[in-house]
């Protein structure tokens, strides 16, 4: 064989050897969730590492509210690990979207513009904004259109479900600075470059029993109204489309557990009521509305 017909076959059987290459990580890339935990049991969360929604305990183990019902719903659907990824709020729907992680599994509130973008399991708990505030709330902020005032600044989390809420009760952008997590928004409360910070239920009690922030409390009462109607959220897992089928029998063993009141028990674990399940009509098609698939 020619010294150029050698070349030539060396060059095919690279460009055999890359389109193999190329070729595999697609075929992994395609496999659904169901696929996945039939063939290792493992399922990857992705989490905002906050107190108690999901979170990383002092021994780097995996907890709270929204891992520990996924554990509980999913054991029966071959669920046997759950690993986690800790992420910035807003890489949770980038990071499931690219299959970094399997799901969301840590403070997601379920919201018609999310549900564009992914799927979500029926909500197993109901919450809404609250407001951290300095310990007497000194301007005397109990609800959305106390935030609206002239000369009241209201700071807020970046990609937060309650965004949208606080412009549409007349709070401006320029009033309503945003934070890339809840450390540094308290940070500002506390020096007073704002006067409100709002977050979650769940992470505002977190930051006020923090003993590093001293001085804060939970407005109270505080109403969340826009239009003349009170804002409630709720939170579940999300998925990516494609994993509807996994999402569907998700949907009816969280069904059970909320039944059975083993939800209801989580819950309480991590000092919840269990008023905050929400009501037997409430599903993420009812919540997405229009956008659910």
């Amino acid at each position: 064989m020619s010294f150029k017909r050698i070349i030539k076959a060396i060059a095919a059987m690279s460009v055999a050897v890359a389109s193999v290459s190329i070729v595999a990580p697609t075929i992994a890339s395609a496999q659904t969730l169901s696929e996945k935990i039939k063939q290792s049991g493992v399922i990857t969360i992705g989490i905002y590492n906050s107190a108690p929604s999901g979170f990383a305990d002092a021994n780097g183990n995996i907890a709270g509210i929204y891992p520990d019902v996924l554990a509980t719903a999913a054991a029966s659907l071959g669920v046997k690990k759950i690993e986690f990824q800790s992420m910035d709020f807003g890489a949770l729907i980038p990071s499931l979207i690219s299959r970094r992680v399997d799901a969301i599994g840590g403070g997601m509130y379920i919201l018609p513009k999310r549900c564009e973008q992914v799927i979500f399991a029926n909500p197993f708990i109901s919450g809404g904004a609250a407001a951290v505030v300095k310990a007497g709330n000194p301007k005397n902020l109990h609800g959305y259109p106390d935030l609206a005032k002239p000369g009241v600044t209201v700071g807020n989390l970046r990609n937060a479900a309650s965004i949208t809420d606080l412009i549409a009760a007349g709070v401006k952008e320029e009033n309503m600075p945003l934070f890339q997590d809840e450390t540094s928004g308290i940070s500002a409360l506390m020096a007073g470059r704002v006067d409100a910070l709002i977050l979650s239920y769940e992470a505002a009690i977190k930051q006020v029993k923090d003993p590093n922030a001293k001085g804060l409390e939970v407005a109270t009462p505080f109403k969340r109204l826009v239009n003349g109607e009170e804002r409630i959220n709720y939170g579940s897992i999300a998925f990516r489309p494609e994993d509807a089928e996994f999402r569907d029998r998700l949907n009816e063993t969280i069904a059970k557990a909320v039944k059975d009141g083993s939800v209801a028990k989580i819950l309480a674990k991590y000092d919840y009521p269990a008023e905050m399940v929400p009501a037997e009509g409430v599903t993420a098609k009812s919540v997405c509305g229009a956008a659910y698939r």
